[in-house]
């Protein structure tokens, strides 16, 4: 019991790391998304342009930053893509996060059949992004792959009357 708890506290760590990085919560949203392109490149041996403006801690950063984790993991498991492209800019009241690749593309017509087959990363991400505000929009790439572009509000949104 011993042994399978040291090697089991080093793996909790880690997923909670991943899930929440410390990162995140010190230093804003730009950092962490440096520092998982990093792991993601070293990990998958392919490489990932970075365009990453400092945008603070906007409202929704820990949404952002899933999202983020999301779409790159399709683009390297879904996609089978061999170069990516992050990028992560403020525009006016919002923060736009985007992730460009060169894989098999995307059919955003897929989303309920994924669902139902149990795949639920995506859709379960889209319904998050839109209850605080924000739009995620999927496109083609032109020369083939997919584009994916999550708009957030940068601050909370103003609550609504009852």
């Amino acid at each position: 019991i011993d042994a399978a708890m040291r090697d089991t506290v080093p793996l909790l760590r880690s997923t909670v790391t991943t899930l929440h990085p410390q990162v995140l919560a010190q230093v804003g949203l730009a950092p962490a998304l440096r520092e998982l392109v990093r792991q993601y490149e070293q990990r998958w041996e392919i490489p990932i342009d970075c365009d990453i403006d400092e945008v603070g801690k906007p409202a929704a950063q820990a949404l952002l930053y899933r999202a983020a984790r999301e779409l790159l993991s399709n683009a390297h498991k879904h996609s089978r893509a061999t170069r990516v492209a992050v990028g992560l800019h403020r525009t006016g009241e919002d923060v736009l996060l985007s992730v460009v690749d060169d894989g098999v593309g995307f059919d955003p017509g897929v989303l309920e059949r994924k669902v139902a087959d149990g795949h639920i990363g995506l859709a379960s991400l889209v319904v998050g992004v839109e209850e605080m505000g924000g739009a995620v929009r999927f496109a083609p790439t032109a020369g083939g792959g997919a584009t994916t572009v999550v708009t957030m509000p940068a601050r909370n949104p103003a609550p609504q009357p009852a």
